[in-house]
């Protein structure tokens, strides 16, 4: 009966060891996953960033001939304050990209540090538990 019971213990150690090691596996994963989306999410960001100061020189530059053709100085009154406006609706815009773009990146960091501290039990620790177990159980009788 002895036998029989070692070999269940065998059989459930490997099975628990097999479990451990594929949690372990699937939280380095999901935590390389979390890095990879912080990684794309700033790149993203630093992407529309420039894309929004080339639509704002294009659009001041179409400012500054449309105001020059009409004779208006567009440095001076009304021309200049439509400009200043324009400058702080994309400045507006990219402040809140920023913002957005670090709370989602924080979040990817903090999720891929739970992900490193979920790793659990590693086989080492397992294993000096089971043979723990054992001695326990053989002592009994």
């Amino acid at each position: 009966m002895c036998g029989i019971a070692a070999a269940g213990l065998a059989l459930s150690a490997i099975g628990t060891a097999a479990s451990i090691g594929q949690a372990h596996s699937q939280a380095k994963t999901q935590k390389a996953m979390y890095q990879r989306q912080a990684q794309v999410t700033a790149t993203e960001s630093a992407l529309r960033k420039q894309d929004r100061l080339e639509r704002l020189d294009k659009i001041m530059g179409q400012q500054r001939a449309l105001y020059g053709a009409s004779g208006v100085d567009p440095l001076v009154g009304s021309a200049a304050d439509v400009q200043a406006n324009t400058v702080a609706d994309f400045t507006s815009e990219q402040y809140m990209d920023d913002f957005n773009a670090a709370n989602r990146i924080d979040a990817f960091n903090t999720s891929a540090s739970n992900s490193q501290a979920n790793y659990g039990p590693s086989l080492f620790q397992f294993g000096s538990t089971a043979v723990d177990y054992a001695a326990r159980r053989a002592n009994r009788g």
